[in-house]
């Protein structure tokens, strides 16, 4: 069983910038080790893209004329995952993966009269896999 609360992931690598003009999803390879060590069971059939779990966040909220972002979002932070795997006397594999994500805002400026607002643009998500 792996565990990890309130992860820190800033000594992995970064990917290279890469410009995406077609109709498909850029894929990277992972490079947090919890989501590395002892994953063979979820990666069968690449039903699992790990990278989605605290990715950037999805949601952009619609901006007046005289709006601006303050600060952009990279990432969604993940509050804690768990992971459970492995293979019983007659071979089968069984595994277990779940993590959450925390609610994200965005910090939104009107520029005429200075005030500012808040908007959720990545919920508080649970992600749960079961693999057999």
């Amino acid at each position: 069983m792996d565990a990890i609360l309130i992860p820190d992931f800033g000594q992995t690598k970064f990917d290279n910038v890469e410009l995406n003009l077609g109709p498909f999803e850029q894929q990277f390879n992972e490079n947090r080790p919890f989501f590395t060590e002892g994953t063979d069971l979820f990666n069968k059939g690449n039903l699992l893209y790990s990278r989605r779990i605290g990715a950037a966040p999805i949601f952009f909220p619609k901006l007046n004329d005289d709006e601006i972002i303050e600060e952009n979002l990279s990432a969604t932070n993940l509050l804690n995952a768990m992971k459970v795997s492995g293979r019983n006397n007659d071979g089968l594999g069984i595994g277990f993966l779940n993590a959450i994500t925390e609610e994200t805002r965005l910090k939104i400026k009107n520029t005429s009269n200075g005030n500012t607002r808040d908007e959720i643009v990545s919920p508080l998500t649970n992600y749960n896999v079961i693999v057999f």
